[in-house]
């Protein structure tokens, strides 16, 4: 792998691990002011939404002013906004959910300006042969910033009340911000004839590029029931760790390292393995795996299932992305990988507020247990679908030649 691709790798690093600060402190600020799992549930809608609507035009943005300003204007605003919000939640306790509700819709949104960045750069770094590695290595950075972001925070819990991982959450951003502003002559710009177009044309292109395909719009079914699964996991463990099995921040916070831990050591393995099964069958296994994640949490047996369950989500996600992220970049143009991405991933994400809303208004009247087996139920019936797509396909190779 080329230099400029791991010195952008390692501003990522501190890029996500700003990120999983805030996805350790929020939730648990969170439910410490409220004590409810249906308010947990509305405050991660209110993350996600802000980050869903802007992606399209981050996508737009990433094509037309190139991925280093793209980074230097999200890592700086979400520093300051960290640290806005550390005063406020300080000055006005009784507030805090309303306080850290609005810091991270705000930071939201300039999430998903570096997260397009993030898309749009790779293709142009390494070559296609490569793109499985480079999108492991990017997998891998992500989860080893899940491993430090809740050790840090359980240690800094520990020590200091919680609204102070804002104040080191925006430290982070800053070293991130610090790192692109030094990297000269690195850019994700690629020049475009595209100044006068509006940005709504720029997303309708990509709208067409998309339903052109049958391929990804396929990707984007099964992405977003993941996404479901994934978006319940992040919307409850908070509350059903602290709460329903009445552990502390600290067990929340070694559960989501030790996830994160083996995150890593899977996703090191991912790209031998993938050579060796293919890539589309790796892909096949790791929703196979989210789903039995989704059911041993909606079982309810014991928190050491529920822990299998979180780890076999989390996990295997990681893994189920690089699939995903690998298949889309070889379909889509170069020249029209942001504006499609950023609507692609759009659709995507979109699952993830509508988990946070689910889990805000049926919580309560029907458990989280009877969310997790319902979207379980609902991921199987996807996966019968594309095993028949699947059998289909290969008896058409195996017969006409057909590919």
């Amino acid at each position: 792998m080329n230099s400029k691709l791991i010195k952008f790798l390692i501003i990522r690093f501190f890029s996500s691990l700003g990120d999983q600060l805030l996805l350790f402190a929020v939730p648990l600020l969170v439910y410490a002011a409220t004590h409810s799992v249906a308010m947990s549930g509305l405050a991660f809608f209110i993350e996600w939404m802000p980050r869903v609507v802007s992606l399209p035009f981050a996508g737009v943005f990433s094509d037309k002013f190139g991925g280093r300003k793209v980074y230097l204007i999200a890592d700086s605003v979400r520093a300051l906004m960290c640290i806005v919000g550390f005063c406020f939640v300080s000055l006005f306790p009784h507030y805090t959910f309303y306080v850290v509700s609005i810091l991270m819709g705000m930071c939201a949104f300039f999430y998903a300006q570096a997260f397009i960045a993030q898309e749009t750069t790779i293709p142009r770094l390494v070559s296609v042969d490569n793109l499985h590695k480079a999108q492991s290595m990017i997998q891998t950075v992500e989860q080893a910033a899940m491993i430090l972001g809740p050790f840090l925070g359980s240690v800094l819990v520990y020590f200091l009340p919680m609204s102070y991982l804002l104040v080191f959450a925006s430290l982070v951003f800053s070293i991130g911000f610090i790192g692109m502003f030094a990297l000269k002559g690195f850019s994700s710009h690629v020049t475009v004839n595209t100044s006068k177009k509006h940005i709504l044309r720029d997303i309708y292109e990509g709208l067409l590029i998309l339903s052109e395909s049958k391929r990804l719009i396929w990707l984007c079914v099964i992405t977003v029931v993941v996404n479901l699964i994934w978006g319940l996991v992040l919307a409850t463990s908070a509350a059903i760790v602290t709460g329903a099995f009445n552990k502390n921040a600290a067990t929340y916070g070694y559960m989501q390292t030790m996830t994160g831990v083996l995150s890593v050591v899977v996703l090191l393995l991912a790209p031998n393995i993938i050579t060796k099964l293919s890539l589309k069958m790796v892909g096949i296994i790791s929703y196979v795996l989210i789903v039995f994640g989704a059911f041993f949490i909606g079982s309810n047996i014991s928190f050491c299932t529920f822990v299998l369950g979180y780890l076999l989500v989390i996990t295997m996600d990681g893994v189920f992305n690089i699939y995903i992220r690998t298949e889309r970049v070889k379909i889509i143009p170069k020249e029209h990988m942001g504006k499609t991405i950023g609507l692609i991933v759009l659709i995507n994400q979109l699952s993830l507020p509508v988990a946070g809303l689910i889990v805000a208004k049926y919580s309560a009247t029907l458990g989280v247990e009877k969310l997790f087996l319902s979207m379980g139920v609902l991921a199987s019936v996807f996966l019968l679908f594309q095993l028949v797509e699947l059998i289909t396909r290969r008896n058409m190779e195996e017969e006409y030649g057909v590919k």
